[in-house]
């Protein structure tokens, strides 16, 4: 008898943009290239690592994500503490937000996921078209890593 079992994991990452009223004015889902440091951390998980998924960054390269991966393009945030990270079978949901007040006039075009190891090991990356930040708009992120 021959087992083929597959573990892969999935990546997606939806981006809204929001006014200061709240009403959505963007928004976008992607999906994003799991790295190689990224499928390196699920294994290090099954081992009971300490290290975590904490931080978001975002920027303006254009550069196609590719496996080996460390860091954004053209990284244009300093990385910023994620809100909330939840867990339900398969699925690893993570969400951020950023004011538009830093970013206006920049042109958001990456994202990447990083550890608690410093900020220094990116695990995600995707890549998207770019929008417009008002000063007074706030940018939110939800990442959806599927393990299928």
């Amino acid at each position: 008898m021959h087992n083929n079992d597959h573990i892969q994991i999935k990546g997606d990452i939806t981006i809204t943009v929001y006014d200061s009223d709240g009403n959505i004015k963007f928004t976008k889902e992607e999906h994003n290239l799991v790295l190689t440091n990224g499928k390196n951390f699920v294994a290090a998980k099954l081992a009971n690592s300490a290290v975590a998924i904490s931080q978001i960054a975002i920027g303006s390269g254009t550069t196609q994500p590719a496996p080996d991966q460390t860091a954004l393009s053209s990284i244009i945030s300093t990385k910023k503490a994620i809100s909330t990270i939840t867990s339900t079978n398969n699925v690893t949901s993570i969400t951020a937000s950023f004011s538009g007040t830093t970013y206006a006039a920049s042109s958001v075009t990456e994202a990447g996921l990083f550890l608690n190891d410093g900020g220094s090991t990116m695990i995600c990356r995707t890549t998207f078209g770019s929008f417009a930040i008002l000063s007074t708009d706030t940018i939110g992120f939800v990442w959806n890593l599927t393990i299928v």
